[in-house]
């Protein structure tokens, strides 16, 4: 009993960690939000805004998915010097980001299960604007092609040139399957290291994790 008490306990605790750090982020968009920017009208809730636990669409996005699928046609980073074959067009985690950071959708509005009787409505920004659309430098656009790449293949092969980490030993980032995605360098639920990186900046470690320069 007491074993299954400490479990129980630890799960608490892990919980409220992960928990902790979306909680107040730039990704909090409900009322209540301490993190001085956008924040939605009409739920207190935070993970509404991408997930919902009841009527999810787009489980092949990401998990429970809430949003709507943007339909923007993305122009990719492309180099004579690159390594590796990116594939056109986006998908999973990375399309997940571009339904609020390519700028086309709503941030509320594009949300598909409200489950609140009220409907979730633009909010306000961190200017002070009534708005639903993503303004800044985190609106991406729909064309990536000045940044980092996406899509792009990293397997032991690619990383055989000497420029590249082999993908065991790449830390900080990590692999969507066999590629690189947004979700590689940032993790959208832990913004310890601004902006939601995977790993420091410090003497530029996070990339050195994969670029053997």
């Amino acid at each position: 009993m007491k074993k299954m008490i400490v479990l129980v306990a630890c799960m608490v605790l892990v919980a409220s960690a992960a928990f902790a750090g979306v909680q107040d982020s730039k990704h909090d968009l409900g009322v209540g939000s301490g993190s001085g920017g956008y924040v939605a009208v009409g739920t207190t809730e935070i993970c509404v805004f991408c997930h919902t636990p009841h009527g999810a669409q787009n489980n092949t996005t990401a998990p429970l998915w809430n949003r709507s699928t943007t339909a923007s046609v993305f122009t990719l980073y492309a180099s004579a010097t690159m390594t590796g074959t990116v594939t056109p067009g986006l998908t999973g985690a990375s399309l997940a980001c571009m339904s609020c950071h390519d700028g086309t959708l709503t941030i509320a509005g594009s949300v598909i299960n409200d489950p609140n009787l009220a409907p979730i409505t633009a909010g306000v920004n961190a200017g002070g604007v009534v708005a639903d659309l993503i303004t800044g430098f985190a609106n991406l656009t729909n064309n990536l092609s000045n940044d980092h790449p996406v899509n792009v293949q990293y397997s032991t092969s690619v990383a055989g040139g000497g420029f590249l980490a082999a993908p065991t030993a790449a830390s900080g980032a990590v692999l969507i399957g066999t590629q690189v995605e947004c979700a590689s360098c940032h993790q959208v639920h832990d913004n310890t290291i601004a902006p939601f990186l995977r790993g420091t900046m410090a003497r530029s470690a996070l990339c050195l994790g994969c670029h053997v320069k």
